[in-house]
C-alpha cells in the first residue's frame, strides 16, 4: 500500500511538473507569436515607407530632370525670375542684361517693396538665401524712407543676381 502511495505520488509529481513546464512553454510560445506578429506589422510598415520614399525620390528626380536638364541656362534664369516675381510680389522688379562670366551665367535684379511689413521683407530675404539652383545671392539690402510726397512709409530694396552654371561649357 505504501509502495502504491509513493508510486502514485511520484507519478502525480511528474505529471504536475510536466503540466507546469508545458504551461510555461505555451505562454512563451504565445508571447513569441505576439512579438512575431508585431514584427510582421512593423516590417510591412517599413516596406510601405520604403516604397513611398522611392516613389517620392523618383518624382523629385523627374521634376528636377524636367526643370534643369532640358533647358538652357537663360531659360532657367528666366524661370527662376518668374518664380521670384510670383512668390515675393514686389512693387517694382528691375533687371539688367544677362552676364556670362567663365562658367556662370547671371542676371542682376533689384526688388523694391513699398510699405510692406518688416516680417514680409525678412521672409523675402530668407526665400532668396535658401533658394537652390538657380541660386539667388543677395548683393545689397537697403531700407529707406519713402520720398513720395503725400505717402509716408518705408521702402525695402534687395539687389542680387540669379545665378546658374553655364550649360554650354563642357
Amino acid at each position: 500500500m505504501q509502495i502504491r502511495f509513493w508510486g502514485a505520488s511520484a507519478l502525480f509529481l511528474i505529471l504536475a511538473v510536466t503540466c507546469v513546464s508545458q504551461s510555461r512553454s505555451w505562454r512563451l510560445q504565445e508571447k513569441t507569436y505576439a512579438e512575431l506578429a508585431r514584427a510582421k506589422v512593423g516590417l510591412t510598415r517599413l516596406r510601405e515607407a520604403s516604397l513611398n520614399r522611392k516613389e517620392a525620390l523618383a518624382r523629385l528626380k523627374a521634376q528636377t530632370v524636367d526643370n534643369t536638364e532640358n533647358k538652357t541656362s537663360e531659360m532657367l534664369i528666366y524661370w527662376k525670375l518668374d518664380e521670384i516675381k510670383e512668390r515675393l510680389r514686389s512693387d517694382d522688379l528691375t533687371v539688367a542684361a544677362i552676364e556670362k562670366k567663365r562658367d556662370k551665367v547671371s542676371l542682376p535684379y533689384t526688388l523694391k517693396f513699398n510699405n510692406h511689413s518688416y516680417h514680409e521683407f525678412i521672409n523675402a530675404i530668407r526665400y532668396l538665401q535658401k533658394s537652390s539652383s538657380p541660386w539667388t545671392p543677395i548683393s545689397s539690402i537697403t531700407i529707406s524712407q519713402s520720398g513720395d510726397p503725400g505717402r509716408s512709409g518705408v521702402v525695402f530694396t534687395i539687389a542680387g543676381n540669379v545665378l546658374v552654371n553655364d550649360k554650354s561649357k563642357p
